[in-house]
């Protein structure tokens, strides 16, 4: 056994096992991307900020990137611990640890300064930004909405490996 970078223990063959310095440089890559596709506008008012754009336009696609990074991960953990006696409460516990402190801080900042309606609170603590008409709300500040798309994976994600895995057992 080996001990990850978060202090767990994970098998000895496992990827997550150790530091993968190649997937650094691709999430400094979809950063990068993200960053330079909002910094530059769609309607550029130069050469320069033309040729920027372009160069940049795949910064949506860093979005993307960082899910599939994600479920990489978060896989390769699941799948490392799915025979701990608290598989569920584990993973849940570190997420919420995780994520909750900082959105519930920013939803409650938003909340607090106007820029958010109660309908769209209900929305924000539902983790349903991605689907805001569910609840009739407006996408008042639609920034949120990855945080819900990846809560609904957190969600639905350890269950699934754990069928699969017992499945693929079972054959």
């Amino acid at each position: 056994m080996h001990t990850s970078n978060n202090g767990r223990s994970v098998p000895e063959g496992s990827p997550y096992a150790r530091h993968l310095p190649a997937l650094d440089g691709v999430r400094g890559f979809a950063v990068l991307g993200v960053a330079c596709s909002h910094l530059f506008p769609a309607s550029p008012h130069s050469a320069l900020e033309a040729v920027v754009h372009n160069a940049f336009a795949f910064g949506a696609a860093g979005v993307d990137l960082f899910f599939v990074l994600s479920g990489f991960l978060i896989t390769g953990i699941l799948l490392d611990s799915r025979a701990e006696p608290d598989y569920f409460r584990n993973f849940y516990t570190r997420r919420v640890l995780r994520i909750a402190p900082a959105y519930l801080l920013m939803v409650a900042v938003l909340f607090l300064t106007h820029a958010i309606t109660a309908r769209y609170l209900a929305v924000c603590l539902l983790c349903l930004c991605n689907m805001p008409g569910l609840l009739g709300a407006s996408s008042e500040y639609s920034a949120l909405w990855s945080l819900s798309v990846e809560e609904q994976f957190y969600f639905v994600w350890p269950v699934l490996v754990l069928v699969v895995a017992a499945v693929a057992r079972s054959e």
